[in-house]
């Protein structure tokens, strides 16, 4: 029952967002497209900083280790700072794994999106 709602719901939200609901109107459904790839394209530049931040995580995880377990050998304090940095660093992974299957999902609905859209332009265009 609640799956149909969600479906229902679902299907009507496609319905109306999608360019065939606005046949006459192709140059909206530009819009849309190019209003999903200014996302996807700001969506992609927060990516690459992220992934520049964690890069930038993993050499001072590196160093901190380097500095404090080589130079001082301060066994436990050295621990508690590697597995908070470890812990800090996975957790960051994580959210950069996320992240990265949002920017997978963004794709194919760009992708979906210019499909729609060239459809849309050759009938318009073969109509008129």
């Amino acid at each position: 029952m609640v799956m149909s709602i969600g479906c229902k719901i679902y299907n009507k939200l496609i319905y109306y967002y999608s360019c065939y609901y606005y046949y006459y109107y192709y140059y909206y459904c530009l819009f849309i497209y190019c209003y999903y790839l200014f996302i996807h394209l700001l969506f992609l530049l927060l990516l690459l900083l992220l992934l520049l931040l964690f890069i930038y995580l993993l050499l001072l995880f590196i160093y901190l280790f380097i500095y404090y377990c080589y130079y001082y050998c301060y066994y436990y304090y050295c621990l508690f700072i590697y597995l908070s940095l470890l812990f800090i660093y996975l957790l960051f992974l994580l959210l950069l794994l996320l992240l990265l299957s949002l920017f997978v999902y963004l794709s194919v609905l760009t992708i979906y999106l210019f499909i729609i859209v060239i459809i849309i332009i050759i009938k318009h265009h073969y109509y008129y």
